[in-house]
C-alpha cells in the first residue's frame, strides 16, 4: 500500500483549491454554454446545492479538474498514474457517485482520469451500495478502425472513428478488441452499456467557445448527462 499528502481538492470547502490550481479557463472548458470569468467565479463560490441542470454540471466542471490535479500530485509522489488509466475496474466513490444520473458520474470519470484500456466502472453513492454503471473502451485510431465484441449471444463490429464518443447498448459479459490498436479486454458493461471512447490522449476540448460548446454538449449527450443543452 502506498499513500500520498494531497492538498485538498474537491467540491465543497476543496472547490477554492480547485479553481486556484486548474484556473478558472480550465474549469470553463467542461460548460456546455458560453460564460465570462467574473460570472464563472461568482457562481463557483455562491454555490447552493446542487438542484438545478446548470449547477451539476458546474459541478461536474470543478469535479474533473479536481481528479485530473489529484492525479498529478500522485504522480509527484511517484506513484503510478498509469496503472491507475489501465485499471481493469474502476470504482467512483464520493460526490461524484452521487450525481443525479449514472452518466454524469461515467462522463466526469473519464474526462478526468482519462482511462487508457478497457475499464468495467462501478459507482458506489454515499448511501448506497456500489452497482455497475458501464464499460469504457479508450482507444486512439489515427484511421477508422473496428471494434470486435464478443457475448454469449454473439459477435458483433461496430466502427469506430477517431474521435467517436458514444454507448453501445450492452448489457452482458463482453469480450472486445479494437483492430490495430493493441486493445484487448474483458467484463461486464452494466446499466449504460459499452461506452466506446476514441477522442484520444490526452482530452483537450477545443479552445474557441465556437468549436468548444457543440463538442463538449455532444459529449455530455452521447452519456445522457445534461437533459437541457441551453441550461445557463
Amino acid at each position: 500500500m502506498e499513500a500520498a499528502h494531497l492538498v485538498p481538492l474537491g467540491l465543497g470547502m476543496g472547490a477554492d483549491h480547485v479553481v486556484v490550481r486548474a484556473s478558472l479557463d480550465n474549469v470553463r472548458r467542461w460548460l456546455p454554454w458560453p460564460i465570462d470569468a467574473p460570472a464563472l467565479l461568482d457562481r463557483v463560490f455562491n454555490r447552493g446545492p446542487a438542484t438545478s441542470e446548470a449547477s451539476v454540471l458546474l459541478e461536474m466542471a470543478l469535479a474533473r479538474e479536481a481528479i485530473a490535479h489529484a492525479l498529478r500530485d500522485v504522480a509527484d509522489a511517484g506513484l503510478d498514474v498509469a496503472a491507475m488509466r489501465s485499471a481493469p475496474a474502476i470504482l467512483i466513490t464520493g460526490r461524484v457517485a452521487s450525481l443525479p444520473k449514472a452518466g454524469q458520474s461515467l462522463l466526469v470519470l473519464v474526462d478526468g482520469l482519462e482511462p487508457s484500456a478497457v475499464s468495467t466502472v462501478f459507482r458506489e453513492p454515499d448511501e448506497g451500495r456500489a452497482e455497475r454503471i458501464g464499460m469504457v473502451v479508450s482507444v486512439t485510431p489515427r484511421r477508422p478502425a473496428k471494434i470486435r465484441i464478443v457475448r454469449a449471444s454473439g459477435r458483433s463490429v461496430a466502427p469506430v472513428a477517431p474521435g467517436s464518443f458514444g454507448l453501445i447498448a450492452i448489457g452482458d459479459d463482453v469480450e472486445v478488441a479494437v483492430n490495430g490498436a493493441g486493445i484487448r479486454g474483458h467484463g461486464r458493461s452494466g446499466a449504460l452499456g459499452l461506452l466506446i471512447d476514441a477522442r484520444g490522449r490526452p482530452l483537450a476540448p477545443p479552445e474557441r467557445d465556437g468549436e468548444r460548446i457543440p463538442t463538449v454538449a455532444r459529449w455530455h449527450a452521447a452519456l445522457q448527462a445534461a437533459a437541457d443543452r441551453s441550461a445557463t
